[in-house]
């Protein structure tokens, strides 16, 4: 599907920032090693600049696939991981009219993890699902099932910034697929704005990075 095109300066600005780890090994939080990552959690709270950069790049997609599919302007968005929650609640304040948010996070009870829904879940509307960054596809499908499945809440667009290019969009696509099909619903579109190799070209091309980090960076990735 047609996307938005992520700006270069972006792609400079979030790397100058620190936001993009590019030929260092760090050790993401579900215990993976990469010497790629995007590393939202700082930055956009505190960031009023870059929340505002996403959340126009992110609501020019919304726009485009809400009024030119579904004709309607009337939408709701549910993030599922906290760097991107800010960004969401920028890009509802810059809608014309009512533009509910949600939350879904994994909270620890008693000592195990529970998913729970933070924030009003509005009739009438079409949701998007947000996140920053799509690697293994498990977590945003667990989530998307918690939404969709267990509550029956609509959902209709998953919406991500980055695709980290190591086969989650296909195991989300066939997950999301799944849960859809067993009660009759079409395929629901999946959609990342850029990927690890579109991002680590742009820095190379801007001489932000060298031949070698851009080769480390790239290591597991499938292109």
């Amino acid at each position: 599907m047609k996307t938005v095109k992520v700006p270069k300066e972006l792609v400079v600005n979030l790397f100058d920032r620190g936001a993009i780890v590019v030929g260092q090994m760090i050790t993401r939080h579900d215990k993976t090693e990469t010497k790629f990552d995007l590393q939202l959690d700082d930055l956009v709270p505190t960031n009023r600049e870059i929340r505002q950069q996403l959340a126009r790049l992110l609501l020019r997609q919304l726009r485009w696939y809400y009024d030119g599919n579904l004709r309607t302007s009337r939408f709701g968005l549910v993030d599922v991981s906290p760097p991107i929650n800010k960004v969401v609640t920028t890009i509802s304040n810059g809608v014309k009219g009512e533009c509910p948010t949600a939350s879904i996070a994994t909270r620890m009870h008693n000592g195990a993890p529970h998913i729970k829904i933070y924030g009003r879940v509005a009739v009438g509307f079409n949701y998007t699902l947000v996140d920053d960054i799509l690697w293994s596809g498990h977590t945003i499908a667990d989530m998307f099932g918690f939404w969709f499945w267990r509550h029956r809440y609509p959902i209709d667009y998953i919406l991500i910034f980055c695709d980290a290019q190591v086969g989650g969009l296909a195991s989300l696509q066939k997950a999301v697929n799944k849960l859809t099909g067993d009660v009759g619903i079409k395929d629901i579109p999946i959609d990342c704005l850029t990927t690890r190799k579109e991002i680590l070209d742009i820095l190379l091309e801007a001489n932000k990075i060298t031949r070698e980090a851009y080769d480390l960076a790239m290591e597991g990735a499938a292109v």
